[in-house]
């Protein structure tokens, strides 16, 4: 038995949030759905028995009716493989969501309530799935379930939190412990939320978040994967398998090293490290004490990086000599430590590049700045 699981595809996102023109939001739309043209082929050539789907497919308040159109026309290449959809909190199932208005094909299964219902897709196996009927479902959904006595492989399909061992930075919906999945006596969980794959262990392999199928914004760091899960008689086994083709790049860099312009911009495109297929997008942020002798030209530095990258920004928080002077004569804390660190500098310590960076740093942070990440 061979399913194929993904989530968190997020069809129609506004890609506004990353800074982007509206041209190459557009794109990365695009790119989206020409994902989920190649998940079908996937699907296909893998030769699998059900389709998995992890919720968030869509963004509900921006779903347009082509693409609710587009999906319904690729699920059904498909046919008779089933496709299993449990919705998450940006495509909740209600009466009025695409799930409930749109005549999906036959081979479509849509779980809509907060709780696991039973899908057989063979004679061995059993996928329980349950949906979010609300944006921000706060609940435990598997909390005191139990599957059945029997010889059946259980397998649980949920979008949610899982809040011990695999915490991102957005906001838990429908939390749970890996615990919570084997005491309801499921062998795997095919997850989705979470925006980077992993495969999750307790004594042994039990849950996978294949992570979005494309990253979406700037901090969405890791693999972005579809999950492929085989199983046998004794054992499950589970890959995750990556196929974005963008990639959002955040990059801090201190320049004080960079003997010219072209030095210093060939020094971001090596620290950006390797680019995806299609599309890539930067954010740089140049900080640190601006060398004498570099004249910079951020017009220069824009121009060069946007051979490597679609979309560019570039935020300069560095200070020159003077800056550093001046704040020296501050009569306040921030005046102080300068003051400070500026003796430790003049005293030729051994450790001056960590003074310089506690130096840089700590401005920062009186400036209420935060690195990238």
């Amino acid at each position: 038995m061979k399913i194929l699981h993904f989530a968190d595809l997020h069809l129609d996102t506004a890609f506004t949030g990353s800074g982007m023109a509206p041209e190459i939001a557009r794109s990365c739309r695009a790119r989206l759905r020409k994902t989920l043209n190649r998940l079908v082929d996937l699907a296909l050539e893998y030769k699998v028995d059900a389709v998995t789907i992890g919720g968030d497919l869509f963004e509900g308040d921006r779903v347009r009716r082509d693409t609710v159109q587009f999906m319904s026309s690729c699920f059904a290449q498909l046919a008779p493989i089933p496709v299993l959809i449990a919705p998450g909190n940006h495509d909740y199932y209600s009466p009025i969501s695409p799930y409930a208005r749109h005549p999906w094909p036959e081979n479509v299964t849509i779980f809509k309530k907060p709780f696991p219902e039973p899908f057989d897709i063979n004679d061995e196996t059993t996928i329980w799935g349950l949906a979010h009927n609300t944006p921000s479902e706060r609940k435990n959904l598997i909390e005191n379930f139990k599957v059945p006595q029997d010889d059946r492989l259980h397998i649980l399909l949920l979008h949610g939190s899982e809040v011990g061992n695999y915490v991102e930075n957005r906001a838990a919906h429908a939390p749970f412990h890996l615990r919570d999945i084997q005491e309801a006596g499921f062998s795997f969980a095919l997850l989705g939320h979470y925006h980077s794959a992993r495969i999750m262990e307790l004594e042994s392999p039990i849950a996978v978040y294949p992570g979005s199928s494309q990253p979406l914004g700037f901090g969405e760091d890791g693999d972005h994967s579809f999950a492929l899960l085989s199983s046998q008689p004794d054992f499950i086994e589970c890959e995750c398998i990556n196929i974005a083709t963008q990639a959002f790049h955040s990059i801090t860099l201190n320049p004080q090293d960079a003997s010219d312009m072209h030095n210093l911009a060939e020094e971001i495109v090596t620290s950006a490290g390797k680019r995806a297929a299609e599309a890539n997008f930067l954010r740089l942020q140049l900080s640190g004490i601006q060398n004498k002798e570099l004249h910079l030209d951020l017009d220069y530095l824009k121009e060069f990086l946007l051979n490597y990258f679609e979309h560019v920004a570039i935020t300069n928080t560095m200070r020159t000599a003077l800056d550093i002077t001046e704040l020296s004569q501050e009569p306040t804390v921030r005046g102080a430590f300068v003051r400070k660190l500026q003796q430790v500098l003049s005293e030729n310590h051994d450790d001056q590049e960590l003074v310089r960076m506690a130096l840089q740093y700590g401005l920062d942070a009186f400036d209420g700045d935060e690195l990238l990440k």
